[in-house]
């Protein structure tokens, strides 16, 4: 009989052989650079593009790791046809302000200041037909915002929210309603003092859900009862200190809880607000993100690797779209949040799609992250599945937490039984940022909670007919984690796999 020990290295082998012909070969590596943009510190901002790496977005975001003191920064890109152009900063990243065409670039970055450097110029291909991804200057991100109906958070086309919850979001939107209904005649949430940060931060959670539902009620059926029961939700969340337990400073993911659903249910009930509930909402939303701000935005250009600030950013951003023009902080908030959150959308996996994080982590973050995205491109105009990370994100999932999968891999949160989230976070992505092997995933992914804000508010993809594409590999390697899935059949929820990680 063989041993356990031969046995799994016999399977290995197996699964080798059928992976190798799926995995892409990685190219050949580049000659090793060694210049001033080389640091040892891990947690400062990489060099992006990666040398010698090829992207399918136009134009690639430039990063790369500061330098002590006040510098300018100036990026001097070399085009396909030799032309030459540049780019100023103070920032040590930059967002190009057009697209640019296929073909092979090389780039460097002269430093001037309190250091005086010129980098070796790195080099990048973007690939023939690439995406567009072009972030608006600040003035446009403002204009947008102002000049977007409300509610902000939809679609402009304001039938289509509404009309897929009567459709095909039926059984979800009953269920919301009855839920906000069974919950009318409970008092409200009464201000989180407990001395257990996680359970303040869960009961923010749950008035979360039952303030959104409630709003979202309202929005949609205009139904006085509704708006009364958001109304009163939302006056008591502003009463609740911005010092106390549930400060910035204390429990940073309570604070952001709090600002984001009274954004949001503002969105929703403005028109159902008087001027002196819109002044106290207001009131506690500047109150609990003005601090968010202050710390994201000074820190995650240089230090990206913080994944509650990374969270944050792209909340702060999305509250100055809703906020624009009542708040006046609200545009700089929106100004300066929004393009570096379309930078560090996600440090922990670049244009492959993966997360470095762990599956847990990795559907927790992407099921947050939805509705600010969805606010940021049908305020602000800015398309976040258009980035090449959002649009292979769904690919990444499939292959590490495929349709039967008994549970996630590596990272925390094995213990928990996350079926509802893989289903409801596989759906709404593959319904932002639409893909083939996406809608395939989602399709074949269940037990999800329809009444989720993820969920109803989502864009209306037919996920239906939806089938894995002939050809699909079972296995991939995923280069920007180091992670590689080897599937004996992607398709079959019976399959055997293995996966290995390298940090």
């Amino acid at each position: 009989m063989a041993s356990p020990r031969l046995s799994l290295a016999l399977l290995c082998a197996a699964l080798c052989a059928l992976a190798l012909p799926a995995i892409a070969k990685p190219a050949a590596p580049c000659e090793a650079k060694s210049d001033f943009l080389v640091r040892s510190d891990p947690t400062l901002a990489p060099v992006r593009p990666l040398d010698c790496s090829t992207v399918t977005q136009t134009p690639p975001e430039f990063t790369w790791p500061p330098q002590s003191g006040d510098n300018t920064y100036e990026v001097v890109l070399k085009l396909p046809g030799g032309k030459v152009e540049t780019r100023s900063t103070s920032r040590n990243w930059l967002l190009w302000d057009k697209t640019l065409p296929p073909g092979d670039y090389s780039w460097q970055v002269k430093v001037s200041g309190a250091n005086n450097y010129t980098s070796l110029a790195r080099k990048f291909t973007i690939a023939p037909n690439p995406t567009p991804f072009l972030v608006p200057a600040g003035d446009m991100l403002v204009r947008s915002a102002r000049e977007a109906r409300r509610p902000r958070t939809w679609s402009r086309d304001l039938t289509r929210p509404m009309s897929g919850l009567k459709a095909e979001r039926a059984v979800g939107w009953r269920n919301l309603v009855t839920e906000v209904g069974n919950k009318m005649v409970a008092p409200v949430q009464p201000e989180p003092q407990s001395g257990s940060d996680n359970s303040n931060y869960e009961d923010t959670v749950a008035e979360q859900k039952r303030t959104l539902a409630a709003a979202l009620a309202y929005a949609v059926t205009r139904e006085r009862r509704y708006g009364e029961d958001a109304l009163r939700r939302m006056m008591a969340q502003a009463k609740w200190s911005t010092e106390g337990a549930i400060s910035y400073k204390r429990n940073d993911m309570a604070n952001r809880n709090v600002a984001w659903t009274l954004a949001l249910a503002y969105d929703w009930v403005h028109d159902y607000l008087e001027p002196g509930q819109r002044k106290a909402v207001l009131a506690a939303i500047k109150g609990r993100t003005e601090p968010m701000y202050a710390d994201v935005v000074n820190r995650l250009g240089a230090y990206p690797y913080d994944s509650h600030a990374n969270l944050t950013l792209t909340i702060v951003a999305a509250i100055g779209a809703l906020t624009a023009g009542d708040i006046p902080e609200a545009e700089r908030w929106l100004k300066d949040a929004l393009p570096l959150a379309a930078v560090w959308t996600s440090p922990w996996g670049w244009q492959d799609g993966g997360f470095a994080n762990g599956t847990a982590q990795l559907f927790w973050d992407t099921g947050s992250n939805l509705p600010a995205w969805y606010v940021l491109r049908n305020a602000a105009g800015v398309d976040l599945s258009q980035k090449e990370w959002v649009r292979n994100h769904a690919r990444f999932m499939a292959y590490f937490v495929p349709p039967g999968a008994p549970s996630g891999v590596f990272g925390d949160g094995h213990e928990l039984d996350l079926g509802e989230v893989w289903g409801r976070v596989s759906k709404a992505t593959a319904r932002f940022a639409p893909t083939a092997i996406g809608g395939w995933y989602a399709r074949s992914m269940g037990n999800e909670d329809p009444a989720r804000i993820e969920l109803m508010l989502s864009p209306r993809v037919d996920l239906a007919r939806s089938t894995l594409p002939e050809g699909t590999p079972s296995s991939a390697y995923f280069p920007s984690v180091g992670w590689v899935a080897m599937h004996s059949s992607l398709s079959d929820p019976e399959r055997t796999s293995v996966y290995f990680k390298s940090s």
